[in-house]
């Protein structure tokens, strides 16, 4: 199974906190990012082959944080060329040939939650 993370907006409504950083780069009080935190529970959770992250706004960033694990699951980007003047669903449909191949799960790149989710939500 595949997990989706959609993470290409800028995070407006977040602003200034986004304005040099990506809303799922910001860091949480344990010293990790929102991302990192989802990554790290997509890992534990066993459930998944691969990680894709789409990404618009400051994906530089995104693309340079997440070699980290790669050595820990399959993991890449997909960049969506609209995300300023688009939504989520434009989002999924950059990366929809890759829905086809697999089952996938899809959360938002800005989502906090506990280690488990992944798990409870397929049960």
């Amino acid at each position: 199974m595949k997990l989706i993370i959609i993470a290409a907006g800028s995070g407006k409504r977040l602003w200034p906190l986004t304005k040099n950083t990506p809303k799922s780069l910001i860091l949480l009080d344990d010293g990790t990012t929102i991302l990192e935190r989802q990554i790290l529970n997509a890992v534990k959770s066993k459930l998944f082959n691969e990680i894709i992250i789409i990404v618009g706004y400051k994906h530089e960033q995104i693309e340079a944080k997440i070699v980290h694990y790669k050595n820990e699951i399959n993991i890449s980007t997909v960049y969506n060329p609209f995300f300023d003047v688009s939504n989520t669903i434009v989002s999924l449909w950059t990366a929809c040939c890759r829905m086809l191949e697999d089952d996938f799960m899809i959360t938002n790149g800005d989502n906090i939650f506990r280690e488990g989710v992944f798990n409870k939500a397929l049960d």
